[in-house]
This record gives structure tokens, C-alpha cells and sequence, in this order.
């Protein structure tokens, strides 16, 4: 089913429900089941979407944290790897990461 015909079979079967319109029908309850079960379908994906979108942006955020801390450590210690990672934290920030 689709969106718009999710939205006004359940839109209809609401104004049935809430007696507001002398006129209105109840629709078929066949039909109102697919709407349900689209309507759930729909929300659902929202939601698993809102959530990969929250665990990429958490992720990037751990990532800049561990650049922080691993060019921090670098900063501290006078080692022979760290100044070659150095130049590397450099590029990284200036090519907008």
C-alpha cells in the first residue's frame, strides 16, 4: 500500500471512529489492517534509519576523539613515530577532516 493511500484510509477510518462526519463510512477492515501495517512498516524504517544515522555520527565522533588523544600522546612523547604521524594528523586537518 502506499503512503498517500495509508494516509486516507486511516484519516477516514478517524473521522468514522470519532463520529464527526455524519457522512463518513467506516472503511473496509481489511483495508484499515493494511493501513495499520503500513503505517508500522513506515515508522519503523524511520526509525531504524534515525539510528544508523546516530551510530555514524557517534562513530565519527570517537574517530576525532582518537585522532585527539593518539596526536595529544604524540605531543607529549619526543619518539621518532610520532613525528611521522604528526605530518599525517596535519594533512588529515587540512583536508577537512
Amino acid at each position: 500500500m502506499n503512503k498517500s493511500d495509508t494516509i486516507k484510509i486511516l484519516n477516514d477510518y478517524n473521522k468514522w471512529r470519532r463520529g464527526g462526519d455524519d457522512e463518513a463510512l467506516m472503511p473496509e477492515p481489511f483495508d484499515i489492517g493494511l493501513a495499520l501495517e503500513s503505517a508500522v512498516k513506515v515508522l519503523g524504517e524511520d526509525d531504524q534509519q534515525a539510528l544508523l544515522d546516530e551510530i555514524k555520527h557517534k562513530d565519527a565522533v570517537i574517530e576525532v576523539m582518537r585522532e585527539t588523544l593518539e596526536e595529544a600522546r604524540c605531543q607529549l612523547t619526543d619518539r621518532a613515530d610520532c613525528r611521522q604521524e604528526d605530518s599525517i594528523f596535519a594533512d588529515r586537518r587540512n583536508e577537512g577532516h
